[in-house]
């Protein structure tokens, strides 16, 4: 007796907001029904669900209801609650996120009547990242999963390892150290910057390195470090090289969820404004009986505004370029309003353009910032 399926056998991470079907199918002669139990990593029972067998024999089961139920602020659209650590310790600046992903392991016992026939516990679990696939794409994350010891491991970030940064604002970047026991941040000059153990099993296998934390202390001198060496000791290792760059104004800063499940974050410094739109509300005749001192007909409730922040960018780079389409295509994209503080807006409209000549483009977006209520009674 044996069951097949098509689960990797390895821990490659998933893009958990893609359709994802378990099939599976018995060698026993005869069966007419399955239990699959869908468990989280440490074993405990998530939920059972009874399948019917195709004609052929074989059973299959879409996940993507269970995946984007736990891989996602699901309940009451909550924001994400962590903090950024102050790095004046620099051992702080490494931490865990065990929001990026989430794993699980399968039971399935197959049945003929009430008797079961063919049993099957996987050991390794799926790992589903928040992120999404396109056609023509593996839903797997094929650059950013770890399979084995490597020579290196890829950020979950736009353009492999390059991180651009700005003096004063707030970043960090996030990276798989699946099964790594310890871990090293070296600079360029091979000097320990970050020594320390950040737990990288199960539901811990994303870590996420302060560069510059939320009261803009950087963890080196940035202006003079290009880049770190990140030994994941157990795993691969990841790298991170830095653009550093000095605002010469005060700009809008933006972090977003990027297509390979991290987040990623962009200055705008070039030009930005504020609009606002007014709707006002109903309005109620007053009651008066002195003509001569009454001030109006009518009372306003109140109205409502809506902000509008537009800025714009003039990028010099096909990485620039890279990060503008990251931004356009982000799922999830919020505005820094200083400290740890972080306010989700929304993209209502963008313009600028992509061709294969030339790296400078002027790209501009509009962003909703959300509605002032006046209520004036």
């Amino acid at each position: 007796m044996a069951i097949t399926t098509n689960l990797p056998t390895d821990e490659r991470l998933v893009a958990g907001f893609n359709p994802y079907y378990l099939e599976f199918s018995s060698s026993v002669g005869s069966y007419d029904k399955a239990n699959l139990t869908i468990k989280n990593v440490t074993g405990v029972d998530i939920s059972t669900v009874e399948l019917i067998p195709d004609a052929v024999g074989n059973f299959k089961y879409n996940l993507s209801g269970i995946v984007r139920g736990t891989v996602y602020e699901f309940e009451h659209f909550i924001e994400p609650q962590y903090t950024l650590p102050s790095i004046t310790t620099p051992n702080n600046a490494l931490f865990s996120d065990n929001t990026i992903s989430r794993g699980y392991l399968f039971e399935i016992n197959v049945y003929s009547g009430t008797s079961v026939v063919d049993t099957l516990i996987t050991s390794i679990p799926v790992y589903f990242l928040k992120a999404s696939r396109q056609i023509l794409e593996s839903p797997e994350m094929i650059n950013h999963s770890y399979n084995s010891p490597s020579a290196f491991t890829e950020q979950l970030s736009v353009n492999d390892f390059q991180v651009t940064c700005w003096k004063g604002y707030p970043i960090d970047i996030q990276f798989d150290a699946l099964n790594s026991f310890q871990q090293v941040v070296f600079d360029d000059t091979t000097s320990i910057v970050v020594n320390t153990t950040v737990t990288t099993t199960l539901e811990d296998r994303m870590l996420r390195l302060v560069l510059i934390d939320s009261s803009g202390v950087e963890l080196t001198s940035l202006s003079s470090t290009s880049n770190y060496d990140i030994a994941n000791i157990g795993s691969g290792d990841s790298f991170v090289e830095i653009d550093y760059r000095i605002p010469n104004c005060e700009g809008k800063y933006f972090r977003f969820t990027n297509s390979n499940g991290g987040q990623s974050f962009w200055l705008f410094t070039d030009v930005y404004t504020l609009e606002k739109q007014r709707k006002n509300k109903s309005r109620v005749q007053r009651n008066y009986n002195d003509l001569q001192n009454a001030r109006s007909r009518n009372v306003s409730l109140g109205n409502e505004i809506n902000d509008y922040l537009i800025v714009n960018e003039t990028t010099s780079s096909e990485l620039d370029n890279n990060m503008m389409k990251a931004l356009i295509n982000s799922p999830v994209i919020e505005l820094w309003e200083g400290g740890d503080n972080w306010r989700r807006v929304e993209m209502t409209n963008n313009s600028g353009s992509f061709n294969n000549k030339g790296t400078s483009k002027l790209f501009s977006f509009t962003f909703d910032l959300g509605v002032i209520y006046n209520q004036s009674y």
